[in-house]
């Protein structure tokens, strides 16, 4: 009798084992899915974007990625909030024409047709500041010198690809754990900068 009932408690054990096993694994299942839906959205829109113009053969883009790492982002109706949410703001240029996309990780993207191209005429007259970006790192790596980066931080990031040039430069904004006041001197840092006050003020022209 005392065999019986234990291996019915074995039975139970195991079964009982089992089920949080299986809702273990679907817990893991159901984080996986959740943190992809939330995070990456915008970025997943903005490659497969660019991937179709490239495929129309448009070749002159400008983005700025603007973002905090390690933060959870608040929608502006508080109703929900993303962890390392991303805004995403693209120029591209069609023959004489440019139009800008706009993504974000909280809703659809929108694009419109703008009257200002001349962001790729200030990037392509000053190619040879941006290019001190590498020289600069490129000694800094040489003296083994690279200030580390915050695992909690905003940023922008531009990257600028034409059929002529690629650039793309890491900014990181914070107050505290920001760049140094050194580096935001340098000419390709201010140069940087100011195309990307430049996009701001074009997006901030058009209607969303």
């Amino acid at each position: 009798m005392l065999k019986i009932e234990n291996d019915k408690h074995d039975q139970n054990l195991k079964i009982f084992i089992n089920n949080i096993v299986i809702s273990c694994v679907f817990l893991l299942i159901f984080s996986s899915n959740l943190s992809y839906a939330q995070e990456g959205k915008s970025k997943k829109e903005f490659t497969e974007y660019v991937k179709n113009l490239k495929s129309l053969e448009v070749k002159n883009f400008v983005s700025i990625i603007s973002g905090c790492w390690g933060c959870e982002v608040m929608q502006s109706d508080s109703s929900r909030a993303i962890s390392n949410a991303v805004n995403i703001t693209l120029i591209y240029q069609v023959e004489d024409a440019c139009k800008m996309a706009i993504f974000d990780d909280f809703s659809d993207y929108v694009e419109f047709n703008i009257s200002d191209c001349s962001i790729f005429i200030l990037i392509e007259n000053n190619v040879a500041v941006l290019n001190q970006k590498e020289v600069y790192y490129t000694k800094r790596k040489a003296n083994k010198f690279l200030k580390p980066t915050s695992p909690h931080h905003s940023y922008n990031q531009i990257d600028i690809d034409t059929e002529k040039y690629d650039y793309s430069a890491y900014l990181v904004r914070d107050t505290k754990n920001g760049d140094s006041p050194e580096l935001r001197k340098l000419e390709w840092y201010k140069l940087s900068e100011f195309i990307m006050e430049k996009i701001e003020t074009i997006k901030e022209s058009v209607k969303y």
